[in-house]
């Protein structure tokens, strides 16, 4: 039975997409921020010295991110808050069916311009608003088919891995599928004073392909199994906690 019905619609407070390169790599081919997004990052720092590179800037509702560093490069898509206004809900960049796509044309875009790569990563931050911490159990025991959960419990959570092998021609690549649920619980409060408290079920969700010393993710492979890591995390916010 799936844990979704059409009244859940999960909201999306992060998503990341994390590549590690090859040592062969051309560096400077890979595209930078403004070359991706078609416009000038607001920020941008650089620690020439450890090697470290980063820009963001708005992007669609929320602030896009690029991290590069050694052997690692990171874009993180964030909610976009601002200073000056109180928060009413908790931060989110939109429900996950459209923002995840969004996010995935990007991607694709981004990565056709860095291979081989050694591992990649796709992670997301999903938010589930509930009218009460006792619903928010109930909604996760929907999703959590092998666990019962006590809706008059508190601090629960949920974390597990259930790795599956790739659709792709990559022999032996497993792909990692984490995801922690819990229920969490935003204070919304003004001059020390709470005058409101939200509830929503969370997961966070790590879809990554297994480490492998001999791994080598190629320029055909890259776009198709970020496309499967994408939608192994829809299908998680779907279907919850499957095999």
């Amino acid at each position: 039975m799936s844990g979704s019905s059409e009244s859940e619609k999960w909201l999306v407070g992060s998503l990341r997409l994390t590549v590690f390169p090859s040592s062969d790599t051309d560096q400077d081919k890979i595209l930078k921020w403004q070359e991706v997004i078609g416009e000038v990052p607001e920020n941008s720092v650089t620690h020439p010295k450890a090697g470290v590179f980063q820009e963001s800037g708005k992007y669609g509702k929320g602030i896009m991110t690029l991290n590069m560093a050694p052997g690692r490069i990171d874009w993180l898509f964030n909610p976009l808050i601002k200073s000056d206004s109180l928060l009413d809900s908790f931060p989110n960049i939109g429900e996950l069916s459209i923002t995840v796509e969004q996010f995935k044309l990007f991607g694709l875009a981004w990565l056709k311009s860095i291979h081989p790569l050694t591992r990649m990563a796709f992670g997301a931050n999903l938010i589930l608003p509930s009218e009460s911490q006792k619903t928010a159990y109930e909604v996760l025991g929907r999703y959590l088919h092998g666990v019962k959960i006590d809706p008059d419990s508190s601090d629960f959570s949920y974390s597990i891995n259930r790795t599956r092998p790739t659709k792709l021609a990559l022999p032996g690549v497993k792909i990692n599928r984490l995801s922690k649920w819990q229920a969490i619980m935003l204070l919304l409060s003004a001059n020390d004073v709470t005058r409101q408290t939200n509830f929503a079920c969370n997961l966070e969700l790590d879809i990554n392909t297994a480490p492998s010393p001999r791994l080598e993710i190629g320029k055909d492979d890259i776009g198709p199994l970020f496309e499967e890591f994408i939608d192994l995390g829809v299908e998680i916010a779907r279907e919850g906690d499957v095999p």
